[in-house]
């Protein structure tokens, strides 16, 4: 690790996320969901929209989706113009799923 850097819990799964999606997208499932946690271990995403778009470039068919993005944690303006950006280089695939969270 380098000095000032936090690993981000998820991010180090997502080079072996993006082979599951191309598999998943072989193999014929419909979509994949991410869903946004902070602080918590075990695979969780803290920024669902920016990995799905990752996704986006390696999926051509699969739909995407939030499962779910913590609404208040973003500006309205901000969320609502990322997820129409992310639609629009999905090809139309992205679903945006909202919640309010647990906590």
């Amino acid at each position: 690790m380098r000095f000032g850097v936090i690993p981000v819990e998820g991010g180090r799964f997502y080079r072996e996320s993006l082979h599951q999606v191309e598999r998943a997208e072989a193999l014929g499932f419909h979509s994949v969901w991410i869903e946004e946690h902070h602080g918590v271990k075990s695979h969780y995403w803290p920024s669902p929209l920016t990995v799905l778009s990752g996704y986006a470039t390696r999926a051509h068919r699969l739909v995407l989706g939030t499962n779910i993005a913590v609404l208040p944690l973003y500006n309205p303006v901000r969320i609502a113009e990322d997820a129409a950006l992310l639609d629009i280089i999905s090809g139309g695939r992205f679903i945006l799923g909202v919640a309010i969270g647990y906590r």
